[in-house]
């Protein structure tokens, strides 16, 4: 009888590695071929060597496992790597061009002095060994929760980012109207040191997006949720922060009011960036007061830090001058060209002698 059993559940294991073979075969064009046969070869090598991969790991966790265990759960385990494998290297091919900063609006609840540190309510260990219990299925279940944490109260084990200025800016204002008196700012992110940092991985939520396109499961994430992460372009972060990722925290305090700048009462006070474009009347101003308006802005978000002042400018640009309600004769990019001429080793005595009118 006992050799019946084990015979059960070696057929079991083998229509369970048969199912997912199927499954990483499915996509690949059919055809008769030798470059048809070659991309199946290299698809089954690749099913292979995660197989391999995960056994080691098993067999390095238990130096003398049992050989008649039970073996199923192994054979979950390399197919939730297989699927994380998938979708990592969907997600990877948009790194190359993504922004060099993010940033978070947020409100500061911690007694010490100081910035603020990022981690995520839940803490997750985003290893390999992690990945391989978790099916990707229940991890977008999980991004779907933290999406909606505006609706729904729950503790997850991301953090949300966008590389939209002009959004987390009217983000921050509109905490700031809901928290008065409290600790609320931006929070800037050198992405460079966050993909550098083992500990903490990056998802953009889009391109999560597109994947379960692809897999035909969009459903498994709203609708009004996912246009709304597509609208800020959202990120998200698995995993502590580190300390060298957040390059600056600046209070809200420091951004507005100010007598001389860009965001103005209007921005703040708009229910949605939409509502603010309906409602925004343009304010004729001379491209020098624009440049001076756009640089102190940026220093003010730069802080001590003056190799921001200039990306942190032209992303204050990048929706358009006419966005945060100045207009002039001269173009966004002849503006972008004066600030770039503004911010060279003469920067600091230029800026002083601009005429920026209240």
């Amino acid at each position: 009888m006992a050799g019946q059993g084990n015979v059960f559940h070696q057929r079991s294991i083998l229509h369970e590695i048969q199912d997912i073979i199927r499954e990483k075969l499915s996509n690949v064009a059919p055809g008769n071929s030798l470059e048809d046969l070659k991309a199946v070869i290299e698809r089954l090598s690749a099913v292979t060597t995660t197989f391999e991969s995960v056994l080691a790991d098993v067999i390095a966790q238990d130096q003398e496992p049992p050989l008649k265990c039970n073996a199923s759960p192994i054979v979950k385990e390399m197919k939730n790597v297989l699927e994380w494998t998938e979708l990592l290297n969907t997600t990877a091919d948009t790194t190359s061009s993504e922004p060099e900063y993010r940033f978070r609006a947020y409100k500061y609840t911690g007694t010490e002095t100081g910035r603020p540190t990022f981690t995520p309510e839940i803490d997750v260990p985003f290893s390999l060994g992690h990945r391989s219990t978790i099916p990707v299925d229940e991890f977008i279940r999980d991004l779907a929760g933290h999406l909606n944490k505006t609706r729904m109260e729950t503790e997850t084990y991301f953090v949300s980012m966008s590389p939209m200025l002009e959004w987390t800016l009217h983000k921050a204002g509109q905490i700031s109207g809901e928290n008065p008196n409290k600790n609320v700012g931006l929070a800037i992110f050198d992405v460079t040191k966050l993909r550098n940092n083992s500990d903490t991985t990056i998802f953009r939520v889009w391109d999560i997006l597109e994947f379960l396109i692809q897999k035909s499961k969009e459903y498994m994430i709203p609708q009004d949720v996912s246009r709304w992460a597509k609208n800020c372009d959202e990120y998200v972060s698995v995993g502590k922060i580190p300390d060298n990722g957040l390059v600056r925290w600046v209070k809200w305090e420091e951004l507005y009011p100010s007598p001389v700048t860009v965001i103005s009462s209007t921005f703040v006070w708009s229910y949605t960036i939409k509502v603010f474009r309906d409602e925004v009347v343009q304010q004729t101003l001379e491209i020098d007061d624009i440049c001076g308006r756009i640089i102190n802005l940026g220093r003010a978000l730069a802080g001590p830090h003056d190799n921001l002042i200039l990306p942190l400018a032209l992303l204050i640009l990048k929706p358009t001058i006419r966005f945060w309600g100045f207009s002039t004769e001269m173009s966004d990019d002849v503006i972008e060209a004066r600030i770039h001429d503004l911010l060279d080793d003469t920067a600091a005595e230029k800026i002083v002698k601009l005429n920026i009118k209240d």
